[in-house]
């Protein structure tokens, strides 16, 4: 099956994007130690690293993931990405002098631009679906002890069932960021539901008497509210 590019939006409380004096804008996606929302039948986390080398897919920054509405690049040096920075990638956009850069400085500053948005994929082996019972067998596995601990206190605080599904991103292709007028709900692709079905198929003693394909359905008509 074709791999597809993943949208993900951040909470504009966890992630609020700046518009600088000098013309430039600044903000936080993806974010680390953060569970995404209902993804479909489970919720993701990225650990610290996942990104890797930040600009080996040359990303770009865009508005509302409009490519013609493109705001900077890696290699342009107009775009500058950095690691773990507050448990996240921070990013700077030195923003353009075109009609969508001028306005987009002047929205923002009046706050009716404040959410902020990424595109990825997960690499080969790069995400981990486990029930949140095994979490921590998982994360034993995957990541160092400082890191598990961290996000067991996550989806502890975040009060999951033990039968609830959770994947960990620790390998992943980062190829845009940006500002978005509407975090909305995330869609999950064919890609990942199809990633979450196949591992459903290998677990079916973890699934229990879960209903994927209802739950599915459910997902998908929340997308359309």
């Amino acid at each position: 099956m074709a791999k597809t590019l993943s949208y993900r939006f951040v909470s504009v409380d966890d992630a609020p994007i700046r518009a600088k004096k000098d013309g430039r804008i600044r903000g936080r996606s993806p974010l680390y130690f953060s569970l995404s929302v209902d993804l479909g039948g489970w919720r993701e986390m990225n650990l610290p690293g996942s990104f890797g080398n930040l600009t080996a897919e040359d990303p770009i920054a865009t508005f509302n993931h409009n490519f013609d509405a493109i705001l900077g690049r890696a290699s342009a040096g107009t775009l500058k990405l950095r690691d773990g920075d507050d448990d996240a990638v921070s990013w700077t956009i030195e923003t353009p002098d075109t009609q969508t850069g001028r306005d987009l400085l002047v929205s923002l500053e009046r706050r009716d631009v404040k959410g902020a948005s990424y595109t990825f994929m997960p690499r080969a082996g790069g995400e981990t679906f486990t029930e949140v019972g095994r979490a921590a067998e998982q994360l034993e596995h995957l990541t160092s002890e400082d890191v598990a601990e961290r996000a067991l206190e996550v989806l502890e605080a975040n009060a999951m069932d033990e039968r609830d599904v959770v994947s960990f991103i620790t390998s992943a292709r980062l190829f845009e960021v940006g500002p978005v007028v509407n975090p909305a709900y995330p869609e999950s692709d064919a890609r990942e539901r199809s990633a979450f079905q196949a591992w459903c198929a290998r677990s079916p003693k973890i699934i229990y008497d879960r209903d994927i394909e209802r739950e599915l359905r459910l997902h998908e008509q929340r997308m359309r509210l």
